[in-house]
């Protein structure tokens, strides 16, 4: 999967399109196949360091969406093809 990613703070030319494993969902997680992400001005304050530290590298778009790919054995409620939306705060155990 392809994710754009930054490594350090700074102006638009810190984001760069990273590949990445697709990732295994955890036993109380969900794999989402995002089909639309956002970046809105919480992102750009991420980026440029404005916001207190996130962890790097950081993967913008907090708000999202798409289709379960993927639960977890102990997830309830949500089955692969399931449409979903999410807003956040970047905090996904994987991002991208």
């Amino acid at each position: 999967m392809r994710a754009v990613v930054l490594t350090e703070h700074g102006g638009p030319s810190v984001l760069s399109v990273q590949d990445h494993d697709r990732p295994t969902p955890g036993a109380d997680e969900l794999l989402i196949e995002v089909h639309t992400a956002s970046v809105n001005p919480v992102d750009t304050y991420f980026r440029d360091g404005s916001y207190p530290p996130v962890g790097l590298p950081f993967t913008p778009g907090v708000d999202l969406a798409g289709v379960v790919a993927e639960t977890g054995t102990r997830v309830t409620g949500f089955d692969p093809g399931d449409r979903v939306y999410g807003a956040g705060i970047g905090n996904a155990e994987h991002q991208g």
